[in-house]
């Protein structure tokens, strides 16, 4: 399943804590098994510095909302070593 991950305004004008290219006009892409695996990645790799988290419904108006897209992906493989590519 795919998940996508935003982040807050403050990220405009501040660098983020784990992730150079984090923007609130972009995305993370997660794919993961499930919603919870998902929540456990990102919190994993960003901790508490990121917005929303939303389903593949999102993607119905997302360019509206975030014109950079994907700025970054990552795969859940179950190992705890994932990364964003």
């Amino acid at each position: 399943m795919k998940f996508y991950v935003t982040f807050g305004q403050k990220y405009r004008r501040e660098q983020h804590p784990r992730l150079l290219k984090a923007h609130p006009d972009g995305w993370v892409e997660i794919d993961a098994p499930s919603r919870s695996e998902a929540r456990e990645l990102v919190v994993r790799l960003l901790e508490q510095a990121w917005a929303a988290m939303y389903d593949e419904e999102f993607l119905d108006e997302a360019y509206l909302l975030y014109p950079r897209g994907a700025i970054a992906k990552v795969e859940w493989d179950g190992t705890g070593t994932e990364a964003f590519a």
